[in-house]
């Protein structure tokens, strides 16, 4: 992962968040990333996290969420690089 190029295909937020957790290196970490709202936002049911809603953490996304696009944004020297 030390390419930027790598980051540069669609990745959904969980694949995002499997890819980060194997960076050893502070340094090569994203800076920023954004999320992209669900396919699902606007429809009538969507499905809900199952976790405590005043402590989210990672473990209790809905679905939705990390399956929705994300987008990795790195610095490197004076430039910002959109992935």
């Amino acid at each position: 992962m030390s390419n930027l190029s790598y980051w540069k295909k669609t990745l959904t937020l969980n694949e995002l968040l499997e890819e980060v957790e194997y960076i050893d290196d502070e340094n090569r970490l994203p800076d920023v990333v954004v999320l992209f709202p669900p396919i699902n936002t606007n429809d009538d049911v969507t499905d809900e996290d199952s976790g405590d809603e005043d402590n989210v953490v990672m473990d209790n996304l809905p679905g939705s969420v990390l399956n929705s696009q994300a987008e990795a944004t790195f610095r490197t020297d004076s430039k910002i690089i959109n992935i």
